[in-house]
């Protein structure tokens, strides 16, 4: 199997390569079919309101864009690390969008012909604190999410040194997606309280540190408790889950949820409870619903944050769109999500005003980001 996929990768490289200049001018890459959800919106725009031609990689061989018959859109196979190699340094296209960072820090290289780089945020926190050191530096243009991205990329690039790049207003996809969706389910049930468990990932994570505890002290408050770990929990650490899981597995009220193609745990709880997670974000901006943050250490996979005078996101945030637990006050969850429910009402006022300032284009960012592009690559084709 593993050299059948080998072999389509390279067919599938040959394939691009033999694609006319034109019909390379505007490539998407993807990391894999959930990727699609920050790329569709984009793309389809593009498709159907400006009529252009697009190239989609993935590396992903269950990805559906790969078999769905999508007038304009070529769409192409590529996961072996040797041909991923080959496609980046010696992509000949006019714009590359991607929402993966560290372009120049792993395997990954800018092609050595004059591409366009361009990076489309596939989260609404901040730049500085939960990336790699450097993740963005390597880009030509970003789409920001908000304009904390903006404050934060040219703070960077002054503090560092750095060429400024292009910083577009775009907004988010998902978000957008999940007001929509909302919106069709219609309102809540009532008959009991729903509360989703939602943390990030890491050794410092709600789940790995207190998963049994706080879980135990939800289903002891009364509520129906839906735990939906984050999939990079079950790579790093399946004892945590499996202990939860079989503590817990059979009661009436509690709901394992591993499956991401599932949604309506999200789409029906009350309360989010997370840690340091982009999806608590999403889940109040795009319900107007609120969270409740465990207070765990922060997530910080960039030592050198603090180089820059920005407030993360993330922890600006939490006081406004729900309220923060001390980890030694975990028994006392239950009291705080009533509060947070009793609230609810005042919650969706704070929600809705710090949505509006933080999040461009809510409603529209598809449009605006296929606006974006399309400028970009006539600018850039102009040139050639």
């Amino acid at each position: 199997m593993l050299f059948g996929r080998f072999i389509r990768s390279w067919c599938e490289y040959s394939r691009f390569k033999s694609l006319s200049e034109k019909d390379r001018s505007i490539v998407f890459y993807s990391e894999g079919a959930g990727y699609s959800i920050y790329l569709w919106p984009v793309m389809k725009c593009l498709l159907e309101d400006h009529g252009r031609r697009l190239c989609y990689v993935t590396n992903d061989a269950s990805d559906p864009l790969l078999s769905e018959e999508i007038p304009g859109l070529s769409a192409f196979y590529m996961e072996s690390a040797s041909t991923l190699i080959a496609f980046f340094n010696n992509l000949e296209a006019g714009i590359l969008i991607m929402t993966m960072p560290d372009l120049e820090t792993f395997h990954l290289k800018r092609s050595k012909h004059p591409v366009y780089y361009a990076y489309l945020h596939h989260s609404i926190v901040s730049t500085h604190m939960v990336y790699r050191t450097g993740a963005f530096d390597h880009f030509d243009g970003i789409l920001c999410a908000g304009p904390h991205h903006e404050t934060e990329t040219r703070a960077w690039e002054a503090a560092h040194g750095l060429k400024p790049k292009e910083l577009f207003p775009h907004g988010y996809a998902p978000l957008d997606t999940i007001m929509e969706e909302g919106l069709r389910r219609g309102p809540l049930q009532e008959d009991r309280t729903r509360v989703l468990v939602a943390p990030s990932w890491g050794s410092k994570g709600v789940l790995e540190l207190y998963g049994e505890q706080l879980v135990d002290s939800l289903l002891r408050a009364g509520f129906e408790v839906y735990l939906r770990p984050h999939p990079n929990s079950r790579k790093t650490n399946p004892d945590a889950i499996d202990r939860i899981r079989q503590k817990f597995d059979g009661l009436e009220r509690y709901h394992h949820e591993e499956d991401i193609r599932s949604h309506d745990s999200f789409y029906n709880s009350h309360v989010m409870v997370s840690d340091w997670s982009g999806a608590a974000m999403e889940f109040a901006f795009g319900l107007e619903r609120p969270v409740l943050f465990i207070d765990v250490p922060r997530k910080v996979n960039n030592p050198d944050y603090e180089s820059i005078d920005c407030l993360p996101l993330e922890e600006r945030l939490r006081e406004e769109i729900g309220l923060v637990l001390a980890v030694e006050d975990i028994e006392q969850a239950g009291g705080r999500i009533e509060e947070l429910r009793a609230a609810a009402d005042t919650y969706r006022e704070k929600i809705c005003a710090a949505r509006e300032a933080w999040v461009y284009n809510v409603g529209h960012s598809g449009e605006v980001g296929a606006r974006i592009v399309a400028e970009l690559s006539d600018r850039i084709q102009g040139k050639r």
